[in-house]
C-alpha cells in the first residue's frame, strides 16, 4: 500500500472532465483527447516560461513534435499524424511552422473553453 505522501507527489496529467461529459467531444477518439491533455499541460508549462514561448502577436504556444508524441504514445509518425489533424478538424488547436524543417507551434483555440464555460459555468 502507499501511504498519503507518496499518492500525492505523483505526477499526474489532469484529464478535462468536459472531454467526457460534453457531447461535442463524444465522436473524438480517445487518442487525440489523451493527446489534447498532453498539450493542455504543457500550456501550463508555456505560461510559465512565457518569455520563450509567446509569438510576435503575443499569442502563447507549445512545441510538440511528431517525434516525441511517437515516443509517448509507442506509435507510428502516420497515427500521430492523424491524432494532430483530428484535434485540427475539431478546431481544438492549430498548427503552424514558418519553414517546413522546423517543428510547428501549436496553439489552443479558444473553442474548448468556450464550451466548457457553457456547460460548467464559474459564476
Amino acid at each position: 500500500m502507499i501511504n498519503k505522501k507518496e499518492k500525492s507527489d505523483y505526477p499526474f496529467m489532469k484529464f478535462p472532465r468536459a472531454l467526457t461529459e460534453n457531447p461535442e467531444f463524444f465522436h473524438i477518439s480517445i487518442e487525440a483527447r489523451t493527446l489534447f491533455m498532453m498539450i493542455l499541460d504543457r500550456f501550463g508549462l508555456s505560461a510559465i516560461n512565457e518569455d520563450k514561448f509567446t509569438d510576435e502577436s503575443g499569442e502563447l504556444f507549445i512545441i510538440f513534435t511528431i517525434e516525441e508524441v511517437c515516443e509517448k504514445f509507442g506509435c507510428g509518425k502516420d497515427k500521430v499524424i492523424r491524432i494532430f489533424r483530428e484535434l485540427e478538424k475539431n478546431a481544438l488547436i492549430i498548427r503552424k511552422r514558418k519553414i517546413s524543417c522546423m517543428p510547428y507551434k501549436i496553439y489552443l483555440t479558444d473553442r474548448f473553453f468556450r464550451l466548457c464555460e457553457s456547460e460548467f459555468p464559474t459564476a
